[in-house]
């Protein structure tokens, strides 16, 4: 839960404040029954070679959580299975060019991420720029264990095409299968060493995501008024009238405007897709073998990308609220949105960070502070000398003391 002047420095009354609360909960999903693999064709153009076409086969996995919004039949793969994949792995190793893998870290990623309304449907929400990138996504109809109304679920598929040198037993990136090392001596390992391989060839961890807006201090009663949790999609497009029947204050719509706005921009698959490498595990890997993963390994990666994303949408707010850097001026499509809004202007002018160099203090005032402290000390040191030098003078060289 994050207060809107607590957490995110927005100076105001309570009667103006606004909570939101983010949940996000992760789990490895089973794959057993799930997972289907298979070997298909496709039409191909290399492009290292001029007017280079060809036909090739290629070996795919494909995942059963629900059929995929995108059907990739349309793409040219004919494969009947793939009318019913929420997601299909092949890195197509079989077809791709010299260097293909060159510098990967050995993991293949893949993200689907689905938006459901209070209905566990996916929601047909308003037209507008950010509401449309989440609906024409690439979304799937869910099987019933993964139908969670009013959140949005984000499955992550891994594969991992190379060894770990000891056995995991994180449940997301078990490895038990061993199997005796022997493509060549290197400083990991030498012929005739166990590795291990994954139980899965493609393993998946499930994310549930959803936002909840709060009003703390609600003009009737003590007990805080909050709306229906929301999918990220949801967040963009909030009626009105809902809203207004808990955020009756215009203050609080402003504040809850820039909330959800950055909230978008700042979500799991938000945070996820902007990662060149989004995993901590990858940092592991050198060539094709690994050190295994830590037996909680999923639980560090949903804490670590849960983090990343609460912390770019701390930074999204101070961009959203202190505008962007003057370079970018010109290439706004409107400039200087206060002037001509009371409510974004009350939201600029009460935002704790208020400078262009992100910082909250006035240089004058830390100098008078500083100043005024000198001075004080100065005067407490010399005070007794002064006052010994004075009184002589005046006829009192002994102290009277009262009992």
């Amino acid at each position: 839960m994050m207060d809107s002047r607590e957490d995110l420095g927005i100076n105001s009354e309570d009667k103006d404040r606004v909570h939101l609360k983010r949940s996000f909960a992760c789990s490895p999903i089973t794959t057993k029954g799930y997972t289907t693999t298979g070997t298909s064709s496709m039409d191909y153009r290399d492009w290292s070679v001029k007017n280079h076409t060809g036909h090739t086969s290629f070996n795919y996995i494909a995942a059963l959580y629900g059929p995929s919004a995108t059907n990739d039949t349309l793409l040219g793969l004919g494969d009947p299975v793939f009318e019913n994949a929420t997601y299909i792995y092949t890195n197509l190793k079989e077809v791709g060019p010299l260097y293909y893998n060159y510098g990967d870290a050995g993991y293949d990623i893949g993200l689907v991420f689905l938006e459901q309304n209070n209905k566990g449907q996916r929601p047909k929400l308003t037209r507008s720029l950010k509401t449309e990138f989440f609906d024409n996504s690439q979304g799937f109809n869910p099987v019933p264990e993964l139908s969670i109304p009013n959140s949005t679920i984000n499955l992550v598929f891994v594969s991992f095409s190379g060894a770990y040198l000891k056995p995991s037993d994180d449940l997301w990136l078990s490895a038990h299968k061993n199997t005796t090392m022997v493509s060549g001596e290197s400083h990991f390992a030498k012929d005739g060493n166990i590795i291990y391989l994954m139980d899965n060839l493609l393993s998946v961890l499930a994310c549930s995501e959803k936002f909840q807006l709060c009003n703390p201090f609600p003009d009737t009663g003590t007990t805080p008024q909050c709306i229906t949790p929301l999918s990220v999609a949801q967040m963009s497009y909030i009626p009105d009238d809902e809203l207004r029947q808990i955020f009756p204050r215009d203050n609080q719509i402003a504040t809850i405007i820039a909330l959800t706005t950055v909230a978008v921009y700042s979500s799991f698959i938000s945070t996820m897709s902007g990662l060149d490498r989004p995993l901590l595990v990858e940092n592991r890997v050198a060539g094709i073998k690994s050190l295994a993963p830590a037996s909680d390994q999923w639980v560090l990666e949903a804490k670590t990308l849960f983090s990343i994303g609460l912390a770019g949408f701390q930074r999204l707010l101070l961009d959203y609220i202190s505008g962007p850097s003057p370079q970018y001026v010109p290439y706004m499509l409107f400039a200087n949105q206060s002037e001509n809004d009371s409510n974004l202007q009350w939201l600029c002018v009460n935002h704790i960070i208020k400078r262009s160099d992100y910082t909250n203090f006035s240089t004058l005032a830390i100098s008078l502070i500083f100043g005024l402290g000198f001075i004080v000390i100065g005067t407490s040191l010399c005070l007794e000398t002064v006052v010994g030098s004075v009184r002589p003078k005046w006829g009192k060289e002994q102290w009277k003391q009262t009992t």
